[in-house]
C-alpha cells in the first residue's frame, strides 16, 4: 500500500492481517507484550533492542 509522500515519493507501508497479527505473542514469547502496549506516543519501541541483538548474533555467527 502506498501511503502518503516523503521528499523521496511515496512510502510503501506492509499490510499485515488479523491473524498475523494475533499470531505474533505466540511466535515471540520472549517479547513483553503488556510492556509493549503501554509505550507512550514518541518513545522507542523495546522491539529495537531485541531486532539490534538477533543482528549481533547472526554477524557472531557468520565468523
Amino acid at each position: 500500500m502506498r501511503f502518503g509522500t516523503s521528499r523521496a515519493g511515496a512510502v510503501m507501508v506492509p499490510l499485515f492481517t488479523t491473524a498475523s497479527v494475533d499470531a505474533l505473542p505466540g511466535a515471540h514469547p520472549e517479547v513483553d507484550w503488556e510492556q509493549l502496549r503501554n509505550i507512550g506516543k514518541g518513545r522507542r519501541s523495546p522491539l529495537a533492542a531485541l531486532v539490534k541483538a538477533r543482528q549481533q548474533e547472526k554477524e557472531a555467527a557468520a565468523v
